[in-house]
């Protein structure tokens, strides 16, 4: 019954309304004359049971009375003879008369039939079923004294005759009325479905295009009608609400994507389910295809913050990975990577912001060295006046003692003879014993002095600029043929043998700058390469390793609204210790005595004071080196 059931109930689910309400009137209406025709049956059925069993008592008692004579005079044919009349009932299937003492006095038995199934004994007055037969028992009595009993069974034949031709009638009743009611029902189902019917279609197409503005129409009072105003109600307001959210949502979109940091939200496993747009255009073109992908394939560089992302999650904290160096839209950038974990709708995951701090490491690092340079400025002034006076004292007295040994003066050949001796026999003992040469020595070593004093004096003062539109790609050619010819350069190594690839752009022109100062940049720059390049040539020679080529790098090009000068070098690079290092004034990394630390502070300092630039290192061990300058494509007038 209850397969039955649920079949029934799927089969009713799954027809439209229209159906539902055509089939449920059908039905009821079926029901209720069933019900009904039932009940009439039943009342046919009893009506003429009563009737039959009636009959048969009245027909009894006739043949009960015409009995007593013959009972009373023992005349068993005479009985017969009464009981052969119930011929004429067509029910009667058989009768039986019993005497006084309940034996068989006479029988009757329809033509054609067989014995009914008679009592062997009569039972008392009254009738009962058995079967299909009703037996009915009646005392034959003479003057109140019970002289026997007669027994008449009948079939229920005429009863089920009745009750058949009762159910045809009932069934050609009912198709008869169901004919009619079929089309009153279409007709008049439509008023309860055809509101349904539009509700329900302006809820599918809500659904598939979110469209709050639709409105269903209906007049009617009624409940669907108070239900379909209702509904028009309840979408005005979803309309506002939606407005007023998709505003809000695009206002919140157009903030998140206005902002320069990159923002990624991923599940627990890793994979991305939402960016915003500087997110998506640092994907390298993975686009909005990248959404449901693992982090490590949309960004490969980020794929080793897994841990982080699990450990903000587990632990219910942000975590931040600050100034890592990575390589971010084909440039090699700064990053800070903070982690914060999110829960929403209990599903766990985590929010990445990524931000580009580049340019203000940069300008921490320049003003660090901006602060050290004026530190050292106010140091070089004083150093360079205290030495000065006495460095002057020994270059003049050393110029002194060569022209008093000088034999070229009349002078000096006076005093010597005076002395006894000759100024030749002078000059030969100061040749044999090297003491012309060591005042020599002394007097570069003092001129070597003097430039250090020098340089040092360009912290503390800013010379008169002689600023003129120059070429930097003919600079840098220049500085290369100096570079060539220099002695200094050629002593430790072929400066020619280095290969120099040339990247300038010819849309640069010329820029603002002093060239000479600018040509003591790039020299001091060059000279640095190729010294470290050489070192690392000698190192991989002593370890039997083949040289390596040397090869400098040198680009131009125009970056609003700076000219970008960039000189590469392949040599050994230098790690993140020494590169924050390198522009301080005095640090070194050659030998006590090899150099001064103060050519590539000197050269930051010509580049950020005298031409209001920009200066920055980019290394890493093994890597090679590369020096940016910034210079202004307009030079402010100070």
């Amino acid at each position: 019954m209850n397969s039955i059931g649920s079949r029934f109930q799927h089969w009713i689910g799954s027809m439209s309304i229209n159906r539902k309400l055509l089939v449920i009137n059908l039905l009821v209406s079926a029901l209720a004359m069933t019900a009904m025709g039932a009940g009439l049956a039943v009342f046919v059925y009893r009506s003429a049971y009563r009737q039959m069993v009636f009959d048969l008592e009245t027909h009894a008692a006739v043949l009960a009375d015409n009995c007593t004579a013959a009972l009373t005079f023992d005349d068993s044919e005479d009985a017969r003879d009464v009981l052969n009349s119930l011929r004429a009932n067509p029910p009667v299937r058989g009768a039986r008369l019993f005497d006084e003492a309940g034996e068989v006095f006479a029988s009757y038995l329809k033509q054609g039939e067989t014995a009914p199934g008679f009592p062997e004994r009569p039972k008392p007055a009254g009738h009962y079923w058995e079967g299909n037969f009703l037996y009915l028992t009646r005392a034959v009595d003479l003057e109140g004294r019970i002289i026997g009993h007669l027994v008449i069974v009948a079939d229920n034949t005429r009863l089920n005759a009745g009750l058949q031709r009762t159910l045809w009638v009932f069934l050609l009743t009912l198709f008869a009325a169901l004919i009619p009611a079929w089309p009153a029902s279409r007709r008049l189902q439509r008023l309860i479905a055809l509101p349904v019917i539009k509700l329900a279609a302006a809820a599918n197409h809500i659904t598939q295009g979110a469209d709050y503005s639709l409105r269903v129409d209906w007049d009617s009072r009624d409940e669907l009608g108070q239900c379909i105003a209702a509904f028009n109600a309840m979408l005005a307001q979803i309309e506002v609400r939606s407005e007023e959210s998709e505003h809000l949502r695009r206002l919140l979109q157009n903030i998140i994507d206005s902002m320069p940091s990159m923002i990624i939200c991923t599940d627990k496993q890793g994979r991305v389910t939402w960016w915003n747009a500087q997110a998506s255009i640092m994907s390298q073109g993975n686009s909005s295809r990248g959404l449901n992908k693992p982090l490590s394939y949309i960004f490969p560089q980020l794929g080793s913050k897994l841990d982080l992302i699990r450990t903000a999650i587990a632990e219910g904290k942000p975590q931040k990975n600050a100034k890592v160096h990575m390589l971010m839209g084909g440039r090699k950038r700064i990053e800070d990577i903070t982690v914060y974990p999110l829960t929403a709708d209990g599903v766990d995951g985590a929010v990445i912001r990524v931000d580009d701090v580049t340019d203000r490491v940069r300008m921490e690092e320049a003003v660090i060295q901006s602060e050290k340079m004026l530190s050292v400025g106010g140091l070089a002034a004083g150093m360079a006046h205290e030495i000065n006076n006495p460095l002057a004292g020994i270059l003049q007295n050393i110029q002194v003692i060569r022209n008093r040994m000088s034999p070229d003066l009349e002078r000096n050949r006076t005093t010597a003879v005076d002395c006894g001796t000759t100024i030749e026999a002078v000059s030969a003992f100061m040749k044999r014993r090297d003491i012309l040469s060591m005042a020599d020595s002394i007097y570069d070593s003092g001129r070597r002095a003097a430039q250090i004093v020098d340089n040092m004096l360009s912290f503390s003062r800013k010379s008169e600029a002689d600023v003129q539109l120059n070429d930097p790609g003919n600079l840098l050619d220049r500085t290369i043929q100096l570079a060539s010819n220099d002695y200094d350069l050629k002593r430790k190594y072929d400066f020619r043998q280095i290969e120099i690839v040339r990247i300038y752009d010819p849309h640069l022109g010329p820029v603002p700058c002093e060239g000479s100062k600018l040509q003591q940049v790039f020299l001091n720059l060059l000279k640095n390469g190729a010294e470290a390049m050489a070192e690392e040539n000698r190192q991989r020679r002593a370890h039997g390793a083949p040289a390596k080529a040397s090869r400098f790098v040198l680009r131009t090009c125009r970056d609003k609204p700076f000219a970008r000068i960039e000189i590469e070098d392949n040599g050994p690079g230098m790690d993140e210790a020494t590169r924050k290092r390198v522009l301080e004034p005095f640090f070194t990394t050659k030998e006590v005595g090899v150099g001064t630390g103060l050519g590539l502070s000197v050269s930051y300092f010509i580049i950020t004071e005298n031409h209001r630039g920009a200066m920055e290192v980019e290394s890493s061990p093994g890597k090679g080196t590369r020096f940016i300058i910034n210079l202004p494509l307009v030079r402010e007038k100070a």
